[in-house]
């Protein structure tokens, strides 16, 4: 049974943590097999074509790495969590709100916790769509993360 915190907690936290997502609109949706956030279209967040900035779905992107690890922290156990690089390939101008979505199953968290056991470290990636409120992909992206475990004393 996964360890997740419900969405309105993990809202706060993720606010907290990085206050830039209080100032895109970022809100946490979903948090199980699934993990997606949403980022409004409004005028902080649209580039000179009217269109989503290419660094606001960047940092949706980005977000769902860290949300893996707020949703799972418990079984996973204590770790410093970093974006290693990515890849982000644009398909169509976001003309609405975004959502970036990523699914990633109680078995492949548990697989990073028998490498985080063993190795005490782990890099793996994380394919995400982006898409827009008609259920287009706007964006792709892949994203490769490293967890690395932290010492309880």
């Amino acid at each position: 049974m996964p360890d997740l915190l419900n969405v309105s907690q993990t809202n706060a936290l993720l606010r907290q943590l990085i206050p830039l997502y209080e100032s895109i609109g970022l809100a946490v949706e979903r948090m199980d097999d699934v993990l997606e956030c949403s980022v409004p279209l409004s005028p902080h967040n649209r580039n000179h074509l009217g269109t989503m900035h290419a660094g606001i779905q960047w940092s949706a992107a980005e977000t769902l790495g860290g949300l893996l690890y707020v949703a799972h922290q418990k079984t996973l156990g204590a770790c410093k969590i970093v974006v290693s690089e990515v890849n982000i390939k644009f398909l169509k101008p976001a003309t609405s709100r975004i959502r970036a979505r990523t699914r990633f199953s109680l078995d492949q968290v548990l697989a990073l916790k028998t490498l985080l056991d063993s190795e005490g470290k782990v890099s793996f990636d994380l394919n995400i769509e982006l898409l827009d409120d008609a259920d287009l992909v706007v964006s792709t992206v892949i994203a490769k993360y490293r967890y690395r475990r932290v010492s309880s004393a």
